[in-house]
């Protein structure tokens, strides 16, 4: 019996990340794609000539009929994509493009700007989900602070081959990235999410409104469990009413998590409690992505560090639960 659910677990698991691994290039190739579009090559360097003459002007730049062959080209391929906005950046940081007027000449964001030092580099790369420092607009084109973002981002070149911008697309992690990982489940209550190497997830989870109600996120309708919940063990069962003493901060990972952080894959059929406290089982894999190299990304045992500059794997670890509360 023990032996046939853990069976079932990898399997599911593995569809999941095979899920996952597969839309994850298909965003890099995507991004790489359309940044080596000679139209949209052409319409960088003028846009790089125009600001190199006259320095960042919004209005020269948004008047610029490059601007207007961006947004046309790029189009069809947001929508095929289901990507909310796209960004030109330069090597100073400044959105040169953007699908949003107000964002043209701005400098890009923070969060972001570690994936531009890539894609100058020459490297394609999709990111972690994050939450960005200014609001951004959402599919119906609204302003919405404290969204979840995730981004696909290449380098463009011009006709020497050298890198002179970033292409950026946005993409929105509670949609497309979760829904990657819904592609299969372990039963009625089992879910496969995703975490960072500081135990926070990084996909929306399934039970958002038991978070609410157990105050683990905000109880406001629009608030979202990615990289708000931590991947902690209360102590006990918090839908049968159990509340910790121990601040959330302070509460051991559990043994999921904490198995997954010191790089070791596994499965766990005698049953743990998740982040709620619920009794489940579960599968789970260490997952190497290349991403910048963050030191507040590196998994705490120090494993994945690289020289300053390069790739570090950071670690996404994706889960298999299940249910063991009314067995």
């Amino acid at each position: 019996m023990m032996a046939t659910i853990a069976d079932d677990l990898r399997t599911i698991l593995d569809a999941d990340v095979t899920a996952l691994t597969i839309w994850l290039q298909s965003q890099v190739v995507a991004a790489g794609v359309a940044a080596e579009e000679p139209l949209v090559r052409g319409a960088v360097e003028r846009l790089i000539d125009l600001e190199e003459r006259i320095g960042v002007d919004r209005a020269a730049l948004l008047a610029s009929p490059a601007q207007s062959e961006l947004r046309t080209y790029l189009e069809p391929l947001m929508r095929a994509n289901e990507y909310l906005g796209f960004a030109v950046i330069d090597r100073q940081g400044k959105i040169l493009a953007s699908r949003y007027d107000d964002t043209v000449g701005s400098p890009l964001s923070a969060s972001t700007s570690s994936l531009t030092e890539l894609a100058e580099k020459g490297v394609a790369t999709v990111s972690h989900p994050f939450i960005p420092e200014t609001s951004l607009r959402d599919r119906n084109g609204v302003l919405q602070p404290g969204d979840p973002a995730m981004v696909a981002m290449a380098p463009v070149r011009n006709a020497d081959g050298a890198v002179v911008a970033s292409l950026l697309f946005r993409m929105d992690p509670e949609d497309q990235f979760t829904r990657i990982l819904r592609t299969a489940r372990y039963g009625e209550s089992g879910e496969t999410y995703a975490f960072n190497a500081n135990g926070l997830l990084l996909s929306e989870s399934r039970f958002d409104d038991e978070l609410r109600e157990l105050g683990l996120i905000a109880a406001d309708s629009r608030s979202h469990s990615i990289l708000q919940v931590q991947i902690r063990d209360p102590g006990g069962n918090m839908l049968d009413g159990f509340r910790s003493s121990v601040p959330r901060d302070e509460q051991p990972l559990t043994r999921m998590a904490a198995a997954a952080m010191r790089g070791r894959d596994g499965v766990d059929v005698d049953g743990y409690r998740d982040y709620r406290g619920v009794p489940v089982v579960g599968a789970w894999p260490w997952l190497g992505v290349e991403h910048p190299d963050r030191p507040e990304e590196r998994p705490k045992d120090g494993s994945g560090s690289t020289d300053s500059g390069k790739l570090a794997p950071t670690m996404a670890v994706a889960l298999s639960d299940r249910d063991l509360s009314n067995e």
